[in-house]
Parts: C-alpha cells; structure tokens; sequence
C-alpha cells in the first residue's frame, strides 16, 4: 500500500506536458507578461531619473606642438600611446573639473563631478574618448565644451613636451543614454513569464490527482477493467 501511495505522489514531466501546460493557460501567461512588461517600461519612463551624455575626443602627442614638424617615429608613438592613460587621468583631475564645472555653471560637488565624468582609450591608438553624462543634454554639452577647452593647457602644463589636441569637439545626440526603456521593457515581460511559467509548473508537478483514466493507466502501466461514473450529490439524496 506504501508502495503504490509513493509511485502516486511521483510526477514526471515531459516536454509535451510542458507545451500542452504553455497552451492551456497562454491567457494566464500573456496577461501576465504583457502587465509586467508594461510595468517595467512605465517604471522606467516616470520613475528612474534619465541621464544623457556628450562626447568628445583628444589626440594624445609625444611631442609639443612647436615639434609638430618633425618626422614622427614608432617610438614617438609608443611613448604617447603609453600617455594616453595619464592624459586621461589628468583630464578627470579636480584641477581641470572644478573650474569647468564652474564655468559651465554647475554647482555639484567634487565627487559628483568625478561621476560625471569618463573615459576610454581607443586600443593601440592614441586617441582618448571623454564622456561626459548628466541629467540634461545641455548641462552635459557645456561641461563638455568647457573640459575640453580648459584640459589641454592644464595637461601640457604637467607634461612639458608633450601636446594634446581636440579632435572631435563635444556633441550630444539629445537622447537619454539611461535607462535603456526598451531593455528593461523587454526584461520585465520575460521575469513576468518565467515567474508566472514556473509557478504553474510547480502547481501541475505537485498536483497528485489522478484525473482519466488514461493518466491511471500510464500511472500503473496495466489496462482499466472499467469506470464508475461519479454519482453526484443531488443523485445521491435521490437515492
């Protein structure tokens, strides 16, 4: 009796289950993905704060510029290429920041500037990327534009014989760069759908009852002699 009480509360699932369980409660599942996506992406448009940027792009010189007329060497580039991290670092000092935040207008605090902004160095290049992220793309273009006038100067103050140029002058394209609406859009429906596919799959896992008698069948591997049609309450009174 253990035995066959035992074999009972075992439930294997296969993949057809699966499908024909997706099927069956696809209204469920839809309903759900589609509030949570539209959670998700209502979260993210009115409650999160949005951040742009502007970007600009300095070229890194082992030379100054009264020596730009020389033949440049591989060794001449290696040595600025090894530069660039300095250079990028000395661009995000509080000397260059400070005074650009305050000419562009901006009263944050050191740290908050230091947020702000960025940058990346183009591989086996000598280019430095600088971004500059902020809660409007104006506040973000003129602390941008004033980073870039100011670093220079500053920058070949600290290493004498050596230049820095501005290559690309700072630009924002007005788009928020964060958050990403349709990413996080796209990953509130999919947490909507696992969460609620999971819990109807461990409902239909934990689900004991035998309910046909084909599931008993297959249940006991041996043929049904027969059924007994379930008598219902009002048949039962009647009786």
């Amino acid at each position: 009796m253990n035995s066959n009480k035992s074999e009972i509360q075992i439930r294997e699932i296969d993949l057809w289950e699966i499908l024909d369980l997706i099927w069956k409660k696809k209204m469920i599942i839809l309903l759900v993905t589609v509030l949570t996506a539209a959670a998700s992406w209502a979260g993210t448009k009115y409650f999160i704060e949005p951040k742009y940027r502007a970007n600009f792009t300095v070229f890194v010189n082992n030379r100054s510029t009264e020596n730009e007329t020389q033949l440049v060497s591989s060794a001449d580039t290696i040595a600025a290429q090894s530069l660039t991290y300095t250079y990028s670092a000395l661009i995000m000092n509080r000397s260059v920041l400070i005074p650009a935040a305050k000419e562009a207008g901006l009263d944050y605090s050191e740290e908050h500037l230091k947020r702000m902004v960025s940058a990346d160095i183009e591989e086996k290049t000598q280019l430095i990327n600088v971004h500059v992220t902020g809660s409007s793309p104006e506040e973000c273009l003129n602390f941008a534009a004033e980073i870039a006038r100011q670093a220079p100067a500053y920058v070949e103050g600290i290493i004498e014989g050596t230049s820095m140029k501005i290559v690309s002058d700072p630009v924002t394209t007005g788009r928020s760069v964060y958050p990403d609406v349709r990413k996080n859009t796209a990953l509130g429906g999919a947490a909507g759908f696992a969460v609620t596919f999971l819990i109807l799959l461990i409902l239909m896992i934990s689900d004991t009852k035998v309910k046909d008698i084909k599931e008993l069948e297959d249940l006991y591997e041996v043929p049904a002699v027969g059924t007994i049609p379930r008598i219902g309450e009002r048949g039962a009174r009647n009786a």
